[in-house]
């Protein structure tokens, strides 16, 4: 018996059945010719202590890879040699000292801290234990903090006991990452910019003591840059970078070119991509960071009015190209122009199939092998992450 090979057409469920088109291709992605089959998950890993939001690969100078991932309230690496994810936090520091004055707490800890103003701390000191609790910083030097307690005067006491550190991010949002030169940065929109060397880090720590608490982050030619700043006052339309070529360096300056720019139309920053040029997705618009050197540093152009992002986890970049859902739909953007590629094909099944209120669970990612951008999300009949959408970015084609 002859066998023939069949050939099915373009998985397109916003068209009509008459069309000749596919009406479900799941499990599946497409390729030049046909589709192949996508091999069943498994873990990657040992369990966290807490439930993660993101993960991130660096690769070291000398080719090593690390991999971290990020909770609400840790930063992890994963152990190689186990597979298990190590908290690697800010390490927990002994207390030495201890007073309370005008319902003002201020705890001496034998070493640098390495706290900063809005941390969150649990405070477990051994005698006086009325100043125990968990707490937010609201003044720090190189090894004391202070925070508010009502409670009756101490008087300056020796003490002992711990602080432990826990990251405070806020509800419905994750970790992002992104790497300069040797350093991972995280952003998670409730702490300071946080760093790790990958050649001589053990822990995180802050970014450097001027970087902003940020959500978004990305690195742009030789700088690193945050969108959404929320400092000591919250700045939703603010784009903020470091100087060139130092992550460390953040105070506004024309010789570092540290700096920041307010985006005054498209209202809030959704996300921020980088590479030889920047993209800031806003809410209805969407403007390219081009450098231009000292002293406004960067030029920002409009290139999407009325036009922006729905969801900051659909955001994934590859290759100078950002691929995000609007609200109408999906795009993706090259910094020169926004193309529309769900139109017609997935957007209305996209939009009729998704659990709009649980859209905060999307994630995103990118297969370079197989030049496939694949979006997770909940589907109406599930409270968690239970779909897949695959877009093949070369042959501009769809499967679920």
């Amino acid at each position: 018996m002859a066998i023939s090979r069949i050939t099915f057409g373009e998985w397109t469920p916003d068209q009509p059945g008459i069309t000749n088109g596919l009406q479900r291709a799941e499990n599946v992605f497409s390729k030049a010719v046909g589709y192949g089959a996508i091999q069943t998950a498994v873990d990657y890993s040992g369990s966290a202590s807490e439930n993660l939001n993101n993960v991130v690969a660096g690769r070291k100078s000398d080719g090593t890879t690390l991999v971290f991932a990020g909770g609400a309230t840790k930063l992890f690496k994963l152990d190689t040699t186990d597979l298990s994810l190590d908290s690697v936090v800010k390490a927990s520091k002994t207390i030495s000292n201890v007073v309370r004055t005008s319902n003002v707490v201020t705890i001496t800890t034998s070493v640098a801290h390495g706290y900063s103003v809005g941390d969150s701390v649990t405070v477990a000191a051994t005698s006086a234990t009325g100043v125990n609790g968990t707490f937010t910083i609201t003044v720090v030097t190189s090894t004391t903090f202070s925070y508010a307690q009502t409670g009756t005067d101490i008087v300056s006491t020796a003490d002992t006991g711990t602080v432990t550190f826990a990251y405070t991010t806020p509800t419905n949002q994750r970790w992002r990452f992104t790497q300069f030169g040797n350093v991972i940065v995280a952003a998670n929109g409730g702490n300071r910019l946080q760093g790790f060397n990958l050649n001589t880090s053990s822990t995180f720590q802050d970014l450097a003591a001027d970087a902003p608490q940020s959500r978004y982050v990305t690195v742009v030619r030789d700088f690193v840059v945050s969108g959404y700043v929320n400092s000591s006052t919250v700045y939703p339309n603010r784009v903020q970078w470091s100087a060139l070529g130092d992550e460390s360096s953040w105070t506004n300056s024309a010789t570092t070119q540290a700096d920041f720019q307010d985006i005054p139309d498209g209202g809030s920053v959704v996300g921020v991509t980088g590479g030889e040029f920047g993209l800031v997705l806003m809410d209805r618009s969407i403007h390219r960071m081009s450098y231009i050197g000292s002293p406004l540093v960067f030029q920002f152009d409009n290139i999407s009015r009325n036009l922006g992002c729905y969801e900051a986890n659909s955001i994934i970049q590859y290759s100078g190209t950002t691929f995000f859902l609007s609200d109408d739909g999906f795009y993706a953007c090259d910094g020169q122009q926004v193309l529309p590629i769900g139109n017609e094909k997935v957007n209305r099944y996209f939009f009729n199939d998704v659990d709009e209120g649980a859209l905060h669970l999307m994630s995103s990612a990118v297969d370079p092998y197989r030049k496939l951008v694949i979006w997770s999300y909940a589907s109406n009949s599930s409270a968690t992450p239970d779909k897949l959408l695959i877009y093949n970015f070369q042959t501009n084609r769809w499967t679920s």
